[in-house]
């Protein structure tokens, strides 16, 4: 029996980028963040500039 192909939705729930950036202190006696995580499937929202959010996702995603 041949193995079926998950959905593309199933295939790419669970990818994450990480990115690193200038550190900031979000408050009094917080420690510095530099960095974020960021649902693959977040950068296809319209709130996010787009073609770049489709093109970054895709090479999450595809390779």
């Amino acid at each position: 029996m041949p193995e079926l192909e998950p959905n593309p939705a199933a295939r790419t729930a669970k990818v994450y980028l990480l990115f690193a950036h200038e550190p900031y202190y979000p408050g009094p006696g917080a420690r510095e963040i530099n960095t974020t995580v960021v649902a693959a499937g977040s950068l296809l929202q319209p709130q996010v500039h787009q073609p770049d959010g489709v093109r970054i996702h895709d090479r999450l995603t595809q390779g």
